[in-house]
């Protein structure tokens, strides 16, 4: 999906001082004293082009300059509701509200009391992305005979469903072009009252097609070699989409949106460097 670039010390050094050299990429210099917001970044007149040549560079640079990358040039659209509104999303399924009572990550985080509530991303069609949000919820779904849970992370390519069944808690997760449904034995379930992260991966190919789910760094689905070509993804829900026996509160935060399916998204990590700015940042991971 990506073709490897070498380049030497001098290379890479000389790359940096020429960015940082034009007045157009100067933010590049102060990002790390004053970050630009990943939507400013994209309105950059030379965004696209320099976008495409970073996903050749990415994969021959140290993880942490990765990182940084990742959350400028491949992410779609992040929100952690810390405006305290859900102004970012396209458009709202049932109530959902913006509260403060449980959050990953800064003040605030989407609430589901109980209902069918999500809050619903719309891009342009994505033959690759990545989907990642974090989940909290209190109790468990009712135990018995049925089905009783919630499906939720859902996409125009699938959906994640989390609930009880028979004897255990189950991940059931849903491919829609090829139809595939793959099931997974939980036992106990998950924790309830602590926060859990889910990601979905995905390529559209006519051989090459994937499609992945992780929950907390664990592959659940991982299928490859499909024929996925004509379906892309373009919409992102964040919140349960529908729930049987399952009254729990639950909170969504730190939802985010890439073009990278190969590299992913995992884990919320702090990815601010100690330096002033780029060069700092270079010379601490030994390239200047």
């Amino acid at each position: 999906m990506s073709q490897k670039l070498s380049l030497t010390k001098y290379q890479l050094t000389n790359l940096i001082n020429q960015l940082s050299g034009h007045n157009e990429l100067y933010w590049l210099n102060l990002m790390f004293k004053f970050p630009l917001s990943v939507e400013q970044c994209h309105n950059l007149p030379f965004y696209k082009q320099l976008s495409k040549f970073i996903h050749i560079l990415k994969p021959n640079l140290p993880s942490q300059l990765q990182r940084w990358i990742a959350l400028y040039f491949t992410t779609l659209f992040e929100d952690g509701f810390d405006d305290g509104t859900t102004g970012a999303w396209t458009t709202l399924g049932g109530s959902p509200t913006v509260e403060t009572t449980q959050t990953h990550h800064g003040t605030y985080a989407l609430k589901e009391a109980g209902g069918n509530d999500y809050a619903r991303k719309t891009l342009s069609a994505q033959s690759d992305c990545a989907f990642r949000f974090y989940f909290w919820f209190g109790a468990q779904p009712t135990s018995g005979t049925n089905w009783n849970g919630g499906r939720f992370a859902v996409t125009s390519r699938g959906y994640a469903f989390y609930g009880w069944h028979t004897d255990q808690y189950k991940l059931v997760t849903k491919l829609w072009n090829p139809s595939t449904d793959t099931y997974h034995n939980l036992g106990a379930g998950l924790a309830t009252s602590t926060w859990h992260w889910i990601e979905m991966n995905y390529h559209e190919g006519a051989a090459d097609g994937f499609y992945k789910i992780i929950v907390d760094d664990v592959t659940y689905t991982d299928l490859t070699g499909l024929d996925t070509s004509g379906y892309t993804c373009s919409n992102f829900d964040c919140g349960v989409a529908s729930r049987v026996n399952w009254t729990s509160n639950m909170y969504f935060d730190c939802a985010k949106v890439t073009d990278d399916p190969v590299t992913g998204i995992g884990a919320e990590v702090d990815i601010s460097p100690t330096g002033g700015n780029i060069a700092v940042l270079m010379s601490q991971m030994g390239l200047l």
